[in-house]
């Protein structure tokens, strides 16, 4: 199991994928939870635990997998999923859309990754 609010947690994660594998080509950087009700109804403790797994979970993705994809210079992809609700916000869900838009946006940092380091390596991101 992986707690993916826990960077050391997830560089676990990748250091037993490639002691496994020996390579890793594709990441799902996946990461959601979601407290339901009124926006104001939630506690910062909602708050808290919503956005550490919600932006931090993938921030710690892209630091544990991404620069070891890149030097094993096989190519490879990571898939980010964001969600609609990152563009369109749903009553009831108002912590869970705030970190949704800024993860979406994320792959778009990949394409000066993959000019810099020349390698066949790729992000993109999926709505849900």
């Amino acid at each position: 199991m992986t707690d993916v609010t826990d960077k050391s947690s997830v560089e676990r994660l990748a250091d037993q994928a490639w002691s496994r594998f020996g390579a890793v080509h594709i990441v799902f950087n996946n990461a959601g939870v979601a407290v339901f009700g009124p926006t104001q109804s939630n506690t910062h403790a909602d708050w808290q635990w919503i956005m550490n797994v919600n932006v931090w979970g993938p921030i710690h993705g892209v630091e544990a997998f991404v620069p070891r994809m890149i030097e094993q210079k096989q190519g490879g992809h990571v898939l980010f999923t964001a969600s609609f609700a990152g563009l369109f916000s749903n009553r009831g869900l108002g912590p869970y859309s705030s970190p949704r838009l800024p993860l979406s946006r994320s792959p778009n940092a990949c394409p000066r990754i993959c000019t810099t380091t020349a390698s066949a390596f790729r992000c993109s991101v999926r709505c849900g």
